[in-house]
């Protein structure tokens, strides 16, 4: 029988809201992302003008050894050469709300310890900070003493937790990410989940209040018939937001009606598009020869069906072939349906080798830094 006016009508809404859907989740991403790269561009950017401070510094040091007092001081260029000037300066232009300050403090006689600290806005409810220091001398009357940091620095990858790695000067911490298909109860409805036929357009997809593992439950019907070639399917599109995560199946099913004489079939696919399922794809399948109880299937891993980031389809599905001995339907319920995909965060970057640091405390904030005195 053709569908129903009313019937096509709910399936444009349906389509619309799932359209709407995607479109929210693509522009989510893209500010995320957006948002990662800004911030890594800030932070190198913050680096540099930390560096520019303390070569600043050296000129200064280099014109008049005198002019470095202690204390706070901000740069300017005054015909064509660094000079101090206030507490701080504005570097605005380069980083939002950004200020930059030298220290200036004795590291005993003929010896200044110059640390440029550079401060900006992130966004978000606190302010970034970033430093670089250096041990300026009298080079006019003394040596660099012998004390430096000495050993090699620990590869940036070897550290999985954001505190030690964010500690190490030149490492960069990525955080973990996580997500997972919805509704996998059907405990009130089928929301999130679309049923289509599969082989043959008389096939039923449905969702059933009580008789599931517990509660509610999706069901795919093959209508009575002795000649068989029919079957179904349910899906439903999540999205991963970076490449090769882990990610597992796990499901609940159940045969609730059999005939002898076809060939009937359980599947579980994971898929990069919408439309039917290709047997030989499937991530699990069960051939079925009786009615059965709920049976649980759980943790199937199927990290190779989302190697890069972006769109796919969790889909259960149901085919019956052959001929049938009875003019019985075929039919099974799927409940407890969800993939969960996850990546663990991570270290990047390549550490700053330890002969740059110049005083005890930056030296040993390093790990595998030594302090020789």
């Amino acid at each position: 029988m053709p569908p129903s006016r009313g019937q096509s009508l709910i399936e444009i809404i349906v389509a619309m809201a799932v359209f709407v859907l995607a479109i929210s989740a693509i522009f989510a991403i893209s500010g995320s992302s957006f948002k990662n790269s800004q911030k890594t561009q800030e932070y190198f950017l913050a680096k540099e003008i930390a560096r520019e401070g303390v070569e600043a510094s050296r000129a200064i040091r280099d014109n008049n050894w005198a002019n470095l007092t202690n204390g706070d001081h901000g740069l300017t260029i005054n015909n064509n050469q660094w000079i101090f000037q206030g507490t701080e300066d504005d570097v605005s232009a380069q980083l939002p709300q950004g200020k930059r300050k030298i220290n200036i403090s004795d590291l005993g006689t003929d010896r200044k310890l110059i640390v440029a600290t550079v401060a900006w806005d992130n966004g978000g409810a606190s302010i970034d900070r970033l430093q670089s220091s250096t041990i300026l001398t009298n080079w006019q009357k003394t040596t660099v003493p012998p004390s430096y940091c000495h050993g090699a620095a620990r590869a940036c990858d070897t550290f999985v937790a954001s505190p030690t790695c964010s500690t190490q000067d030149g490492c960069l911490w990525t955080n973990a990410f996580s997500g997972a298909t919805t509704n996998p109860g059907f405990t009130s409805n089928s929301t999130g989940w679309t049923g289509a036929d599969w082989l043959w357009s008389a096939t039923t997809e449905t969702r059933v209040a009580t008789g599931g593992n517990p509660g509610g439950f999706i069901r795919i019907r093959v209508p009575k018939t002795r000649n068989i070639l029919g079957g179904g399917y349910w899906r439903q599109a999540f999205t991963t937001t970076v490449a090769n995560p882990t990610a597992t199946v796990s499901f609940d099913w159940k045969n609730i009606a059999y005939a002898s004489g076809g060939t009937v079939t359980a599947y579980v696919f994971v898929d990069t598009g919408s439309g039917v399922p290709m047997i030989g794809t499937q991530v699990w399948s069960q051939t079925i020869t009786t009615n059965t109880a709920w049976a649980s299937v759980s943790s199937i891993n199927v990290s190779n069906k989302v190697a890069t980031a972006g769109t796919y389809y969790l889909k259960v599905a149901y085919s019956v072939a052959g001929e049938s001995s009875s003019m019985r339907p075929f039919t099974i319920g799927f409940d407890n349906v969800q993939l969960n995909w996850s990546k663990t965060g991570s270290c990047s970057g390549t550490p700053t080798t330890c002969d740059i640091f110049l005083t005890q405390t930056t030296c040993q904030a390093q790990l595998d830094c030594q302090w020789i005195p």
